[in-house]
């Protein structure tokens, strides 16, 4: 639903310009469609997208729990590789279908005062009644499968990973009460939450910013295990935890400095991402080093070129539709460079 009425939002928009990209264009300033930007621009610059937003990207697609435990409930191996490369491919619309008719939306809708009322103001602006409430009602859909993953996902780390509670004996009724309690009280914070980062200049650039402070640690993680069979379990903890004190620290100074109003002196959250990753990657080499290596029979098999599998052939190759959509994003980046 999101997405068809996105598709009926970008017919209307250009309808407003008779259908020309040569009209848009001119209506909205000149580096208003570029991806490529200034290494001093304050939203986007060159250097966050080849450092940063490879990282965050990879977290979220690849080892975030609430993507993976989709994946994790395929059928095979092949349908799950299959599910997400579809995912992929559908990540590629809201560019066309929502990116840049929210970008025209600065010649149509100029009294908007933040960016997160471009989506709204346009379903209110050009849908018709009807289905205007259907996208809102799929858009709330979609936050609220969101939210609900996020919970789930988070109350089974606190019950399996933190308290273990199968470890101890409990009871399928004392875990799964435990459980709604550990959910209500992570719905308290979050709701406590906005009044901390209510001095940001807007929601996406709030989650874009913790996901940059985050996630560096994690991804070195993955990257090292997958990678690198010397990799070791203390070495990956030790990553953890001192990425994670780093990332914490400067989310900490970044909202002390937003409350006081003062410049933070910090390069852009996508090259913070990208500089912390590259130390949560050297940590982790250092600190496997001089750690026992792992029993070899339990890694082997974990590692990347072990997990390839075989393939089919032709379009129905996994690797073959990963190599056609890596190809469509680098067209569209240089489309939009």
């Amino acid at each position: 639903m999101v997405l068809l009425g996105a598709g009926v939002i970008t017919y209307e928009v250009f309808a407003q310009f008779d259908f020309s990209w040569a009209t848009a264009q001119a209506a909205i300033p000149s580096d208003h469609l570029s991806l490529i930007r200034p290494l001093d621009d304050p939203n986007l610059p060159w250097l966050g997208v080849i450092l940063g937003l490879p990282v965050l990207g990879f977290y979220y697609w690849g080892a975030n729990q609430y993507i993976m435990q989709r994946v994790l409930g395929a059928r095979s191996l092949e349908q799950a590789r299959w599910g997400a490369m579809l995912a992929a491919a559908l990540k590629l619309l809201p560019l066309f279908l929502m990116a840049i008719p929210g970008a025209l939306a600065l010649a149509l809708l100029p009294s908007l005062e933040s960016s997160d009322q471009v989506f709204p103001a346009m379903i209110a602006n050009f849908l018709p009644v009807g289905l205007a409430g259907l996208v809102i009602a799929g858009l709330v859909a979609a936050i609220m499968s969101t939210i609900d993953s996020t919970l789930n996902a988070a109350s089974t780390l606190v019950m399996y990973d933190f308290v273990k509670a199968d470890e101890r004996g409990w009871s399928p009724q004392r875990i799964v009460a435990t459980g709604r309690l550990v959910t209500v009280l992570f719905i308290i914070v979050a709701a406590l939450w906005p009044l901390v980062i209510r001095d940001f200049p807007g929601l996406f650039n709030y989650i874009q910013q913790v996901f940059s402070y985050a996630v560096p640690p994690i991804a070195a993680v993955f990257l090292l295990g997958m990678f690198w069979k010397r990799m070791t379990g203390k070495a990956a903890i030790a990553t953890l935890v001192a990425g994670h004190a780093v990332g914490v620290a400067v989310l900490g100074w970044k909202i002390w400095t937003q409350a006081q109003g003062v410049e933070d002196g910090l390069p852009h959250f996508t090259i913070v991402a990208g500089l912390t990753t590259a130390f949560c990657l050297m940590l982790g080499v250092v600190a496997a080093v001089i750690t026992a290596p792992p029993a070899l029979e339990r890694t082997e098999n974990l590692l990347y070129s072990s997990a390839l599998g075989v393939a089919r052939k032709g379009l129905a190759d996994y690797r073959l539709q990963a190599l056609v959509l890596a190809v469509l994003t680098l067209a569209i980046v240089w489309a939009f460079r």
